[in-house]
């Protein structure tokens, strides 16, 4: 429960800043391939189709397609936290699982990849 809140609480600044697709990067593409999914003329074979349609998806939540991708991928990442301190809680100790937890909760890779 405590390492969820944390992963919350360090990724809830990262939820209230405004999404843009960085030019020429890797969203614009995704962005770009995502909009060929929901319009059935999906071409993008030099990627796979997995990520284009979770972006798809989220953008069939209310708002933009990027703050729905950043939402879910956040979400993701706390249930991520503690899916790993339950884990690990179970598998070798306490103590092992909030520590493995709290790292996958305010570990700098997880927050920024959202």
């Amino acid at each position: 429960m405590i390492v969820g809140v944390a992963a919350l609480i360090a990724r809830l600044p990262l939820l209230v800043v405004a999404h843009g697709v960085t030019p020429g990067g890797d969203s614009e593409g995704y962005v770009a391939l995502a909009d060929q999914i929901g319009d059935g003329r999906y071409a993008g074979m030099a990627r796979t189709p997995g990520y284009p349609m979770f972006v798809w998806l989220c953008g069939l939540l209310p708002g933009s397609t990027l703050d729905g991708v950043v939402i879910v991928q956040h979400l993701i990442g706390i249930a991520l936290a503690v899916g790993l301190t339950a884990f690990g809680w179970r598998a070798f100790s306490p103590a092992a699982g909030v520590m493995a937890g709290a790292i996958a909760a305010i570990s700098t890779p997880l927050l920024v990849a959202a």
